[in-house]
């Protein structure tokens, strides 16, 4: 019979320690925010959506070009109940993210779509601007009001970080209707694209 000493159960703890990082490290579990050099690009549409899968995504649609992924759970299902962008009525998938394929069938575009609360939202780009190195994104701006007085604002701005091509659209509504304010008055989509997978892609165009 082994005798369990005070350093045999230390060495046990310090093993289950290590095993417990290294399926952390291995990225087990749900993936809400992909860091940027480890999304699928220049993968197949079976590679791709087995990542994306593993990640904890769902696919939502698809077409010959295309394949639709959504994140469960981006939001807690109380949001899901409130107004979007200043519309009632049933929400969308709040957290989407769009692949799109090359004629040779390799992922070559990827576009992120987010629907929340502008607090949320904040955290959430702050967040993703990080990951995905967009802290020298530049916004131009243009804001209306409609019949009602809410007012929206939307911005855009472009990004060429040498390797890649960011376009980044914002909404946000503000509303004076109290039935509207607490609502998901934000939006984000954030495009990414590869300069060596679209070839002869500039900024200018982007904003064209």
């Amino acid at each position: 019979m082994i005798r369990m000493t005070r350093f045999t159960t230390y060495l046990l703890s310090l093993t289950a320690a290590f095993l417990l990082l290294a399926c952390k490290s291995e990225g087990k579990g749900p993936v809400e925010r992909i860091a940027l050099k480890e999304l699928p690009f220049e993968a197949d549409r079976v590679t791709t959506e087995s990542f994306f899968q593993k990640s904890g995504w769902q696919k939502l649609e698809q077409s010959d070009d295309r394949i639709v992924f959504f994140f469960p759970a981006a939001v807690p299902e109380e949001l899901r109940k409130l107004p979007v962008m200043g519309e009632e009525g049933p929400a969308p998938e709040p957290y989407t993210l769009q692949v799109f394929f090359n004629p040779e069938g390799k992922a070559a575009i990827m576009i992120l779509h987010r629907f929340d609360t502008s607090d949320r939202m904040e955290s959430f780009f702050k967040a993703i601007s990080e990951d995905y190195g967009l802290s020298g994104l530049k916004f131009s701006e243009v804001s209306e009001t409609s019949g009602l007085g809410n007012q929206l604002i939307e911005s855009r701005g472009v990004l060429d970080t040498g390797d890649t091509l960011f376009l980044v659209l914002r909404s946000k509504v503000l509303p004076v209707e109290e039935k509207l304010k607490n609502g998901m008055n934000d939006e984000i989509e954030i495009r990414i694209f590869p300069k060596k997978l679209n070839e002869g892609i500039t900024a200018d165009a982007l904003l064209d």
